[in-house]
């Protein structure tokens, strides 16, 4: 049962909900006579009276949140936006301009106390790591209330958009250097969590550049992340974390590697599916071979089949060791391609 000052604090949140979205009074009476019919569930009432709230609530914070924009060639603080580059549930995302120098400005909007440490978890964790495979933070900061954190701007934008259509041997070279990015990575105690095609950005050149470290996992700060919870994109990530995502470790990346070659070699994802059940089936069952379609050189198949086998795997035990280990496999296959 929840303590007095816990349930006057939830019937003050309620309050100022029911305020902002007028919809919710009648959904949340609905839901309180369902729940009468249930005595084991009336304690949970009023958490469940609080997710329906933010459910409701959604899109009135995301228009509020469209209104209160900053508009093109508009001023934010010290930044000049430029134009809107994306937006989720949580924040937007803008080309801006820092003195001159191009940025992407990430603004927080609609996030609650956990989604605000996340945000400012992230600013600190890009603080700490310097890799060419990982997008610089420029500034972070707070201005008229609204969290914000400034990297560098990469205008090829996403690896989810590119269509980049790799050969085989360009793509292992491409899933190499993430590697090498998240091997720092995990030497500083940091598991990335999220590994997937729109969380790779394009440097001009090409190379890859991780970014959005709002879910990782950080080994020197106290965890975000309930014990079962799930984190994560579930066609992307490792089967652990669809429900176990607070004991995972860096062998989770590995599994995202190993998708996100998948990826490049056939442009889908390695377990396709229409729902959850039927996402842990595939990974029961494991990865399909490659397509026959896949240009590998003879040499380089079994070891290109191997690696994808071991990466993704659903138990993290068969997974390579590490991703220095992984790299040294990606070098060979690259050899072999090469042959």
């Amino acid at each position: 049962m929840p303590f007095p000052f816990q349930q006057r604090l939830e019937q003050l949140q309620l309050a100022e909900l029911e305020r902002a979205s007028p919809g919710l009074r009648e959904a949340r009476r609905g839901l309180l006579g369902g729940l009468d019919a249930h005595e084991d569930l009336r304690h949970g009432a009023s958490q469940i009276e609080l997710l329906l709230a933010h459910r409701l609530c959604s899109l009135e914070e995301l228009r509020a949140a469209s209104l209160a924009a900053p508009a093109a060639s508009e001023r934010w603080g010290a930044y000049r936006v430029v134009r809107e580059l994306g937006r989720g549930a949580a924040g937007v995302v803008y080309h801006a301009a820092l003195r001159g120098q191009p940025v992407a400005l990430k603004l927080l909007q609609g996030a609650g106390p956990q989604g605000l440490e996340r945000f400012q978890r992230e600013a600190q964790i890009l603080s700490r790591l310097e890799h060419p495979g990982v997008v610089r933070l420029i500034d972070a900061g707070s201005w008229e209330g609204v969290p914000y954190l400034a990297t560098e701007l990469q205008p090829r934008g996403s690896l989810e958009h590119a269509d980049l259509q790799l050969q085989p041997g360009a793509a292992l070279r491409f899933v190499l250097e993430i590697c090498e990015a998240l091997k720092a990575a995990h030497a500083a105690g940091i598991v990335h969590r999220d590994l997937k095609p729109s969380n790779v950005l394009l440097r001009g050149d090409g190379r890859p550049c991780l970014v959005d470290f709002g879910l990782a996992k950080d080994a020197s700060a106290d965890p975000l992340t309930r014990s079962r919870a799930t984190l994560g994109s579930p066609a992307w990530v490792a089967p652990e974390q669809l429900g176990q995502a607070r004991s995972v470790d860096a062998r989770a990346d590995l599994f995202g590697v190993g998708a996100l070659l998948w990826f490049l070699l056939t442009g889908d994802p390695p377990f396709p599916a229409t729902s959850l059940s039927e996402l842990l089936r595939a990974h029961l069952r494991g990865p399909a071979p490659l397509p026959r379609e896949v240009p590998l050189t003879p040499a380089a198949r079994p070891l290109v089949e191997g690696l994808l086998q071991r990466c993704l795997a659903g138990r993290r035990a068969l997974r390579p060791s590490g991703a220095g280990a992984l790299a040294e496999e990606l070098r060979h296959c690259i050899e072999a391609q090469q042959s």
